[in-house]
C-alpha cells in the first residue's frame, strides 16, 4: 500500500493496539481520546508515527510517573492529532533541529540508551508524505506536545487537483 492510500480505521482498535504495544512500560499513564469512531488514513503510517512519538515521550521523560496523552479530532478538513507528555520539554531553539536526521537532543534516555536521531526525522517525513503538517510546542521544563494535521481524503484530492491554479481549498 502506498503511503497516500487510505483505509477506514477504527480508532478504538488503533488505540488498543498502541496500549498493548506499550503495556510493558512501568510507571506510565497512557490516555487516548478521540471524537471519531472511525478515520480514513494510512493505518500503518499513522501507527508508526504514534509509536515513535509515544516511545520518545516515555523514553525521555524525567518524571517518576510518565504521562502521555494522545488526542485525535476531526476538524472538517483535517484530522488533528497530538501527543502530549509531562517530560522535561524541549528548548525553543531546538524545535526545528529535532526533526533533522541524526540530530539527538539528549545524550541518553531514561534507560541509559543513546538515541540515533532517526525517529523524529522519519515521523516528519511520514506526516509530509501523508500531505500533513507537523509542529512541536514545548518549553524547557514543561513537557512537549507534538501536533500533526493530516488532511482528509476529500481535501487531499481537491488540493492536488487545484495545485496548478495556486488555489488552496484547505486554507494551508
Amino acid at each position: 500500500m502506498a503511503i497516500s492510500e487510505r483505509t477506514e480505521v477504527s480508532t478504538a482498535e488503533l488505540f488498543d493496539g498502541l496500549r498493548s504495544h506499550f503495556g510493558y512500560q512501568l510507571k506510565c499513564e497512557l490516555d487516548f481520546k478521540s471524537d471519531q469512531e472511525r478515520i480514513n488514513v494510512n493505518k500503518n503510517a499513522l501507527k508508526r508515527i504514534l509509536i515513535n512519538l509515544i516511545s520518545n515521550a516515555l523514553k525521555y521523560n524525567d518524571k517518576e510517573l510518565a504521562h502521555v496523552e494522545v488526542t485525535l479530532e476531526d476538524r472538517e478538513r483535517e484530522y488533528a492529532i497530538s501527543v502530549r507528555d509531562n517530560g522535561p520539554g524541549i528548548p525553543k531553539d531546538m524545535h526545528e533541529q529535532i526533526f533533522e536526521l541524526f540530530k539527538v537532543l539528549r545524550g541518553q534516555d531514561r534507560f541509559g540508551q543513546q538515541g540515533n536521531g532517526i525517529g523524529l526525522a522519519t515521523v516528519k517525513s511520514l506526516v509530509e508524505a501523508m500531505n500533513g503538517e507537523m509542529r512541536v510546542n514545548s518549553e524547557q521544563g514543561n513537557g512537549a506536545e507534538f501536533s500533526l494535521g493530516v488532511f482528509t481524503k476529500v481535501c487531499h484530492w481537491l488540493k492536488i487537483y487545484l495545485q496548478n491554479s495556486h488555489i488552496n481549498p484547505c486554507g494551508h
